[in-house]
Parts: C-alpha cells; structure tokens; sequence
C-alpha cells in the first residue's frame, strides 16, 4: 500500500515533541512492506527529523507559528490559513500524480481531511481520519466547524479516534462507526548524560505539556504556589515544566511573583530523550489538562514506573485508574491538585498500584489496527 499522511504537526529539529507519536506508528507501518509519505508544513527554518519514509514539507505564510496559534478574526493568520489549505492541497495532488496513493490517512480531521476530500472527489483515493482530541473538541459545538466535521467523516472511509471518550463523541456526531487508534510513543533510553541532575533530597514533580488553556499549566503553578505553604523549610519540593506555549512568559512572570522562581524550572521544548532522562529521575508526573483525549506522556511515566496525577478528562482518569498509576482529580480543582500533590509528597511511589493485566497501546498494535481496517475493505 501507498500511504499519504496529511498532519499539521510533525517532529523537527526545534520541536522535537510534535506529533511525535507519529515517528513509532509509521515505522511499524513502514516495517510491514508499505510505503508512506508525510505531507506537513515547513516550519520556518526548522527542519523536520529523518526518518526512513520521505517528509514532504510544503511552504505557507505561517512560518514557526503552531495552527492552533492561529486567530482567524486576525486578516494575517486567516490569510495563512488558506495559504496552508492551498499549498497542502496542491502538494497532495502533485504527489499523487507521482506515486498514485492507495489510501490518505488525515491526522487530526480539521484541517487535514479538507485536502484528503479533494483528493476523493477528484481521483477516488479513499481517506480515513484520526482525531486526537483538539479537532472535535474545538469545532463540534462551532456552527462553521459541527456541519464541516459531519461532512468530512460521511465521506470518510475510516474514522479512527486515539481514546474511548473521543470515540464516543464521533460517534454521536456522525452516526458511524469509531474505531480506537491509540498514540503511544515507547520510552527512550536516555544517555547518562542526559539524565537531569535533579536534587535527591527534594520531591521533583515534573509536567509534560504545552503551556497552553487547554493544558491547565496556570492551574499547577498556582497548586504548586499553594502547596509550599504547607511545607517547612526543611521539606524541599521542585517543580521542572517540559515544554513552551503562549502561557510562559505570564507563568514566569507568577511564579517570580509568588517568590518560588527558585524551585519552579521552565525548560522549553525537550527532545524524547531529555523526557525520558527526566522521568528517571521525577518523582511524579503532573498532567492538569483542562481538555484531553489521551496524552502520549502517560505512557511514557508508566513505561518509567513514575505516579502520575492527572485530571478525569478524556481518557486520562480511566488510564490511571486502569493502570493503577496515581491519582485522578477533577479539572480546575486547585485545591484537589494541591490535595494530590500534598499526599504524593509524602507516600511518593506508593500511591502506585499497578494491574499487571493493562497492556499499553504499543505502537505495533496501533499500526495493526490500522492496517487491518484498510485492508478489510479491499
């Protein structure tokens, strides 16, 4: 099979961690004799990493900007919005004209479907989509976005969705069948040197995220804020934040404010590797999003046996409770985080109670499930 993969995110030398559950599913699907190309934006100067599969990276006004930066009220951004659209259309009707796909499979429905669409219509190369949570959560309840997400996934051939929850808000939508499509991104082994040296004598919480609304970050800083004043001095606890977003500089901004600059670290962007050496060494892993469907540095804290405290949105409360790796809270819950955070503190990895009977989503069954749809129908 010849495979497009239309994604406006994909990993690059400066962001390694976008959409970076795709590099592993691809692989396998790589691995079992299929060839696959990723169509996706070119993001300024930034290169995408090398994989095995050709990366075809078109041309657009955004430049570094993320999609979901956009504002469409601002002429600018509507303006590379379209430029986008047009430049990904184009380049997946040129490369189709070169290697004749089988099958287009679009990451996230909206913005990607649209050009899969076109390619149906036009030459009869069937699409299925995969949504992950800011697509549907975003634009089901738009008066714009409800009637485009319906009329995308009636011409779908497959609709795929990367957690239970998400499934079952297609479903409603479109009346169809919603198959499961875990992300899953195994745990790098990190170089020695890579592994953070982190004070032992402190509790490090550690957050995975971009430091965007639907994230929650400013809800963790103000948990961590509240949580020191119930410390003593001699209780030392850290908080290291992985990752970059709009929210930074106010978050930076608070925390100098609250005077506790010295024990909440801001990163950036971090490559896997760096994640991995810092799940080596964290006490416990912090995910307050306000919206989710299934974050891919879950499984990466339960490949490292490291607790995880995370809101019930999405399927992250059921994965914890399924995998027995922490504590669920409610989303925007200040005082429950603090709550968690307190009780982690003080019984650290035994708030653990693994089921050996979960088995994660590893990357290889994704792809069989993937492939094993397509396949079906020919």
């Amino acid at each position: 099979m010849k495979l497009g993969v239309l994604t406006h995110g994909f990993p690059t030398d400066q962001n390694p961690i976008a959409a970076n559950f795709l590099e592993p599913f691809l692989e396998e699907i790589s691995k079992q004799g299929h060839s696959v190309w990723v169509i996706t934006p070119r993001m300024g100067k930034q290169k995408p990493l090398p994989q095995s599969y050709p990366i075809e990276a078109f041309d657009w006004r955004g430049g570094e900007k993320l999609l979901g930066q956009l504002k469409l009220w601002n002429p600018v951004d509507l303006l590379s919005l379209l430029k986008f659209l047009r430049a990904q259309k184009e380049t997946l009707m040129r490369l189709n004209s070169e290697v004749g796909f089988d099958h287009v499979l679009a990451v996230w429905m909206i913005p990607n479907a649209l050009a899969a669409r076109s390619l149906k219509r036009k030459r009869g190369v069937e699409y299925s989509t995969w949504s992950l949570g800011t697509d549907i959560n975003r634009f089901a309840a738009n008066p714009i976005g409800r009637p485009l997400l319906k009329g995308l996934m009636k011409e779908a051939s497959h609709i795929f969705a990367n957690s239970h929850n998400l499934c079952s808000k297609i479903a409603s939508l479109s009346g169809k069948t919603v198959e499961l499509l875990p992300t899953y991104r195994p745990l790098e082994e990190p170089d020695p040197q890579l592994i953070p040296k982190l004070d032992s004598s402190a509790f490090n919480f550690l957050c995975v995220a971009r430091l965007e609304p639907v994230k929650g970050p400013d809800v963790l800083v103000e948990a961590f804020i509240n949580l020191l004043s119930v410390f003593s001095e001699d209780k030392k606890v850290h908080l290291h934040i992985l990752g970059d977003g709009t929210m930074r500089k106010g978050l930076e901004i608070r925390v100098k404010e609250a005077g506790v600059a010295s024990q909440v670290h801001f990163y950036g962007m971090v490559p896997p590797e760096r994640v991995a050496g810092f799940l080596r060494v964290a006490d416990c892993l912090v995910l307050p999003s306000r919206n989710e469907s299934m974050p891919v540095s879950f499984w990466e804290a339960q490949a490292a046996g490291v607790p995880v405290i995370g809101t019930d949105v999405g399927d992250l409360g059921w994965a914890i409770k399924e995998f027995g790796q922490g504590i669920v809270i409610q989303s925007e819950d200040v005082e429950g985080l603090v709550a968690a955070m307190k009780r982690a503190v003080k019984e650290g990895k035994n708030i653990l109670e693994p089921n050996p009977k979960a088995i994660p989503p590893y990357p290889k069954r994704s792809a069989h499930i993937f492939l094993k749809a397509i396949e079906d129908d020919e």
